[in-house]
């Protein structure tokens, strides 16, 4: 039977008499187990996304309530397999947890945000002054130069009152900056207002506290994306959402969840509360966008991929049910098409290349890639369907980015050097690592333009049979076997390179430019900032031109909501973006599919 360990990736092949936990731990899976899997800490928890379980032990309905059993809880150390199974570790059963990238290169913008903060001393009511609180509020802003149209947000009049007679009548309120304006929050005066940015990534999601009062970004976290066990890409998700009636309301309800989550561990990094928060932006692609907003999804999966809603939009915090000030609002960007969403519009924000005279590529590499390329004051975009391969999936070692995962691969005189993630024992390969075996293995010429092993090699002795080698013996690894690497791997990153290249090619020949004619070359993303740029190029993954072209950036997405959380000219400049970018559709390209074949050989450039 097979487990499928998620949001980590891992797969492995169980007998009927092993636990959850001893496939996790054979599998080099860092799940919590303090007690060593007697049943007594409950540290273990997991949660059953498909598949059958054996029933409940005695020990998990003593450790676990009746509603973590009825929601698939269950403890992995009492629990055994009926079945093929997926399972979803939460953050909280694990000791070390997959790296995700929040950090980015920041750029120079104007700090202009679209809250302002004024702190008042108001005259509280006695039995000669009648008037409500709502006018009193209203009154002293008025004497304060604001419009006589300003309006206070109908979601903070359940908790106005209370606030108020709390803070003895000396407030900080949050006024929006559009006229006439709109008072959204009643903090104390000591608060500071704060905003959330939030990348909402397929795979990964990656936020940020800032003070809206300094620009400043006061904390940074990252989770898994808690929606990966109901599909790892979004085509799958949207295939659940069209086969379960309450599809789409539980993929939300999962991502807020998170996010909710999130928020509390920022709040409690910095000393904040979570109703300080008053203006929030979030950025995804465009079906992660839909997820988010709760918008219907079944037509971004059948041609020719239409969002539902593609210009920018306001939200009610509340009405999402985020845990941050009730009125605040939440700012969706702009998407450009049905594959190219608001997480790309952010990266070309953040990487300014959406301005100048060169000709610029950028491109965030995932599980779907999106790629941009300016050129003659002309924008145009697409999204290659790159395929999971770069996350580690669909790799027969393959996992994601967490301690124990080969993520740097070198072969120096038919040996193999390798570096894992944390420098622990290798119990997996992820994107980055199989990247580099590939190109080194084809440097080494162990492996032909075709990705089919040289079996007159020095290096053939690792052959177990004609398709299938040893990387790493099992004496060397944390799993007690062999991390072999398959022609059906190499074949997963062939296809996922092949998809990207042909999607640059095609966008090339739109702009009637050359690969030699790019000036700078944008990799945005997590795979994109830890993958060896020269072994991308020795393989064909991206274009043969100097390496001081190339810029890695780190999560760019997450500074450009940052930045349209401090700049009210970014978020028009965001729209502009979005109205001006012509997306060419790679599926319908004349050219695509011979681009495509071509690409598949594994040789040097473009």
């Amino acid at each position: 039977m097979k487990i499928d360990f998620e949001p980590l990736g891992r797969r492995v092949e169980v007998n009927d008499s092993e636990t959850i936990l001893d496939a996790a731990q054979r599998a080099g899976l860092t799940v919590a187990a303090i007690c060593g899997g007697r049943g007594t800490c409950g540290t273990c928890k997991i949660r059953l996304v498909s598949g059958e379980l054996t029933p409940p032990t005695s020990v998990e309905t003593q450790k676990l309530p009746s509603s973590a059993l009825v929601s698939g809880f269950r403890l992995a150390c009492q629990s055994r397999p009926a079945g093929d199974i997926r399972v979803e570790v939460p953050p909280e059963s694990l000791t070390a947890l997959q790296r995700i990238l929040v950090e980015g290169i920041d750029s120079k913008f104007e700090f202009d945000p679209s809250i302002r903060f004024v702190s008042l001393d108001i005259e509280p009511p006695d039995n000669g002054d009648f008037e409500a609180d709502d006018l009193r509020i209203l009154k002293a802003l008025n004497d304060l130069g604001f419009s006589s149209g300003i309006t206070i947000s109908p979601p903070i009049f359940p908790v106005l009152s209370s606030q108020l007679r709390s803070l003895e009548w000396k407030i900080k309120l949050a006024v929006t900056t559009t006229e006439p304006g709109s008072v959204i929050a009643c903090l104390p005066v000591n608060a500071h207002g704060l905003g959330i940015a939030c990348d909402m990534g397929s795979t990964k999601l990656a936020m940020y506290l800032v003070d809206l009062e300094t620009g400043g970004i006061l904390a940074r976290t990252g989770r898994m994306n808690p929606q990966i066990s109901y599909g790892e890409d979004v085509v799958n998700r949207i295939a659940y959402c069209n086969t379960h009636q309450d599809g789409r309301q539980i993929l939300q309800h999962r991502l807020i969840e998170t996010l909710n989550e999130m928020i509390g561990d920022l709040c409690g990094k910095t000393g904040s509360r979570p109703e300080w928060i008053v203006d929030c932006v979030m950025v995804g692609n465009t079906a992660m966008h839909h997820f988010f907003a709760g918008f219907p999804v079944r037509q971004l999966g059948e041609a020719p991929f239409i969002p539902a809603v593609s210009q920018a939009t306001y939200l009610s915090a509340g009405n999402l049910h985020l845990n941050v000030a009730p009125g605040a609002e939440v700012y969706l960007p702009p998407n450009i098409a049905g594959f190219v969403g608001s997480d790309h519009v952010a990266m070309l924000l953040a990487a300014n290349s959406w301005i100048g005279e060169k000709t610029i590529v950028s491109m965030d590499i995932g599980t779907n890639t999106e790629i941009s390329l300016l050129s003659g004051g002309n924008m145009y975009s697409c999204s290659c369907a790159s395929g999971p391969a770069f996350e580690g999936a669909h790799i027969e070692a393959g996992m994601r980015a967490a301690a124990g995962a080969i993520e740097r691969v070198q072969i120096r005189n038919s040996q193999i050097i390798w570096q894992t993630i944390e420098n622990t024992r290798p119990v997996g390969i992820c994107g980055s690592g199989i990247l580099d075996t590939v190109a080194e293995l084809k440097l080494a010429g162990f492996l032909d333009t075709r990705g089919i092993f040289v079996r007159d090699h020095p290096m053939s002795n690792r052959l177990k049979e004609k398709n299938r080698m040893v990387l790493i013996p099992a004496e060397s690894t944390g799993i007690g076997k062999d991390i072999e690497i398959t022609r059906r791997d190499i074949n997963q990153i062939q296809l996922a390179k092949a998809a990207i290249q042909a999607g640059v090619k095609i966008l090339l020949k739109k702009a009637g430019c050359q690969p030699q004619d790019i000036d700078d070359f944008f990799i945005a993303g997590a795979f994109g900032t830890y993958l060896d740029v020269d072994h991308s190029i020795e393989i064909g993954l991206l274009p043969d031109i100097p390496l001081e072209r190339y810029h890695q950036m780190g999560n760019a997405a997450g500074v450009g909501a940052c930045q349209l959380l401090f700049s009210k000219k970014m978020r028009k400049t965001a729209g502009f973006i979005a109205n001006n970018s012509h997306y060419v559709e790679l599926t319908i390209d004349p050219d695509f599919t011979g681009d495509f074949l071509d690409a598949m050989f594994l040789h040097r450039g473009y």
